[in-house]
């Protein structure tokens, strides 16, 4: 958004209200007569002083004009869905704190005698402690099809993010909320000033205790998200804030177990990105019981005579709180809760929609909201880039004590060296290339049945199975090291499905608004149908450079995806 400026509010001009919590980071206190888009409450979170050493200002301010620089539909699904920081707050002329929206309502609930947000660390417990907390009067019961409609959303999400450019960095259950209330679970994220936007963090990155990423490996990256993600799936079904026990996971649902098992095993190159659990999770969602299943009655060993009356009874401790119960130990007390602080967005200028509205003019008004929390302070233009963070590191060009193998000049021991990392990494394009083949004739098929109004349902599945193989396919590429291959390669291809996807969800909108009324020409005057277009015209001009750079490269190393056409991407 050009010309934006970040919103730095003057806390002499806040109205604030109670105090909401208090958390490591500062304190969270309600703002009055602020709303963004006229419905969403707006909260104040101000930074302690260790907090405030540490903070990254300019990271921050591009938190702050990440909604404004994105799509319209994708801006108010984040603004929906999080409490995404919308503007900072100054106390002589230095910042203080920052603005977001409220926790919504549905995310509160009456927990161990006080109102509490939902988070889901409630549910890493015991059925015990899940009554004993209130989580099933207020909740209902949680059984297996919810929890796997919960991590679907969760999966979903953390997707989108990492599509827009977003790493969640602390995927943990204490910045996680969910209601089972409404016609599926969902989830709710907050605590998003610690998320990273293009590979900057206004904070030094934390992690919770207990979801560290193994030894060693490179925090926040979307490979970490994936596998945290995975202690999450996995933990959700032991019940306990630790462990990766997939056996209770693998009963229910094969699939996920599966991707989970690949993804807690797998370095950050190969792990799994979030889409492959999208498939799985959402059949567990629809199939999985709403029961648990019954615990296997155990068979008694022969073993030494039974205890009778006289033998001491065990006076050891109970286990710690969150631990799960010992064979014929006690079940363990209920574990506190500690939902951390949360803000929320919110805009000064009064302009929200008044009554309904059209969800066209919702998601107009929240962009601009956000670009104007308030008309004073300094203004900032915010970066325009949103590039995507990539998982994993390394050149994979380098020979041993690190001597460049890639330039020109050196013996043949490196020019053997560049060779052969070249032909891995063309090895490992090839084989992503193959998982794409043969995709484009369905499309196309589809594209010729929307101008024709035929079987729209089903070319709707077509345009929305496209994109979603397009996010995954972008999301293994940039997993990626493929630093040896010719310049420009790599984006030329990244380029052509970024634009392919975008037609594919562009014909979505199409079908979508003709669905009902359908004729060639409102097909053809639909506003996504030329964005359609551009978008093709943009796909076809990186596929053929793609092509032109690839087919040589691939012919050269006995590539099976050599002699590609660019209609085959």
């Amino acid at each position: 958004m050009s010309g934006y400026s970040v919103p730095r509010v003057p806390y002499a001009s806040l109205r604030l209200g109670a105090e909401i919590g208090k958390g490591g980071q500062g304190t969270v206190w309600a703002v009055e007569d602020r709303k963004i888009n006229g419905r969403w409450p707006v909260v104040y979170k101000e930074y302690q002083a260790d907090a405030l050493a540490r903070l990254e200002v300019e990271a921050l301010e591009s938190l702050v004009a990440f909604v404004p620089r994105l799509a319209p539909a994708d801006g108010l699904w984040l603004a929906e869905n999080s409490c995404w920081p919308a503007g900072l707050v100054t106390r002589d002329g230095t910042v203080s704190g920052l603005l977001m929206r409220r926790i919504p309502e549905e995310f509160f609930a009456e927990l161990l005698g006080q109102r509490s947000t939902t988070g889901v660390q409630y549910l890493l417990n015991p059925p015990s402690y899940l009554a004993t907390a209130g989580i099933t009067r207020a909740m209902g019961e949680v059984t297996p099809r919810r929890l796997f409609g919960l991590l679907a959303d969760v999966a979903t999400k953390v997707h989108r993010l990492h599509r827009l450019g977003v790493v969640v960095g602390d995927l943990s259950p204490k910045n996680l909320l969910f209601t089972f209330t409404g016609d599926r679970p969902r989830c709710f994220f907050i605590d998003c000033d610690s998320m990273g936007v293009s590979g900057t963090w206004a904070l030094p990155p934390v992690h919770t205790d207990q979801w560290q990423l193994p030894h060693r490996e490179r925090p926040m990256t979307t490979a970490g998200d994936a596998y945290k993600f995975a202690l999450l799936a996995a933990r959700l079904f032991i019940r306990d804030q630790r462990g990766t026990d997939l056996a209770p996971l693998r009963a229910l649902a094969p699939d996920v177990a599966e991707v989970a098992r690949a993804t807690l095993e797998s370095g950050p190159a190969d792990r799994p990105v979030m889409s492959r659990w999208l498939d799985p999770l959402r059949h567990a969602a629809e199939t999985a019981p709403d029961e648990w299943p019954r615990p296997a009655t155990p068979r008694t060993p022969p073993g030494p005579a039974p205890v009778n009356a006289s033998t001491p009874v065990s006076t050891a401790a109970p286990p710690p709180p969150g631990a799960r119960p010992r064979a014929g130990g006690a079940v363990p007390p209920p574990r506190a809760a500690q939902p951390a602080p949360h803000l929320t967005p919110t805009p000064t200028t009064g302009r929200g929609l008044r009554g309904p509205g059209l969800l066209v003019g919702l998601i107009a008004v929240v962009v601009f909201l956000f670009a104007q929390l308030n008309g004073t302070g300094d203004a900032t233009q915010a970066s325009s880039g949103s590039s995507g963070v990539t998982a994993g590191t390394g050149t994979g060009a380098t020979g041993p004590g690190g001597t460049d193998t890639t330039g020109g000049g050196g013996s043949s021991s490196d020019t053997s060296s560049g060779t052969s990392a070249e032909q891995g990494q063309a090895e490992r394009l090839d084989s992503l290339l193959a998982e794409n083949s043969g995709r484009r004739q369905s499309v196309q098929g589809a594209v010729e049945a929307l101008h024709a109004c035929r079987d729209l349902s089903s070319a709707r599945e077509v345009f929305q199975d496209a994109a979603d193989t397009r996010a995954a396919l972008l999301d293994q590429l940039s997993g990626l090291d493929l630093d040896a291959l010719p310049e420009g390669l790599v984006s030329d291809l990244r380029n052509a499905w970024d634009a392919s996807e975008d037609a594919d969800l562009a014909y979505v909108e199409v079908v979508d608004e003709v669905s009902g009324s359908c004729s060639p020409s409102r097909v053809a005057a639909a506003g996504a149908s030329a964005e359609a277009e551009e978008a093709n015209r943009r796909a076809t001009e990186a596929k053929r450079d793609f092509v032109a750079a690839w087919n040589p490269l691939a012919a050269e190393h006995g590539a099976s995806m050599s002699g590609l056409e660019w209609s085959d991407l």
